[in-house]
């Protein structure tokens, strides 16, 4: 039998707790942790130095979008603009000011 460390992560991907638990091999320990998964969602499994297995907090993404991009629609988390077959998309170019050439 072999020790493992079943380490229980927050939404920040930090360590709040851990537990260690006595297994035959790393499919007894998966399974040890997926009773435990309705209390803690997010665990990693180690044997040692050797990560087994681990479900982890959704990465937090950082969407960088420009201004331009944003007042035209162009957000990530935001669907394309449909627009019918054959348009054209026109800018208003009295809102941008005079010209100077």
């Amino acid at each position: 039998m072999s020790a493992y460390r079943l380490y229980f992560l927050n939404a920040t991907d930090n360590i709040h707790d851990y537990r260690t638990v006595e297994c035959d091999s790393d499919g007894d320990a998966v399974a040890a942790a997926e009773e435990l998964r309705i209390e803690h969602p997010w665990i990693e499994i180690w044997c040692g130095v050797r990560m087994v297995h681990g479900w982890r907090p959704p990465a937090n993404r950082v969407h960088t979008v420009s201004a331009p991009d944003f007042a035209e629609g162009r957000a990530p988390w935001r669907k394309a603009p449909t627009r019918p077959a054959g348009s054209m998309q026109t800018t208003n170019s009295s809102r941008l000011g005079p010209r100077h050439t």
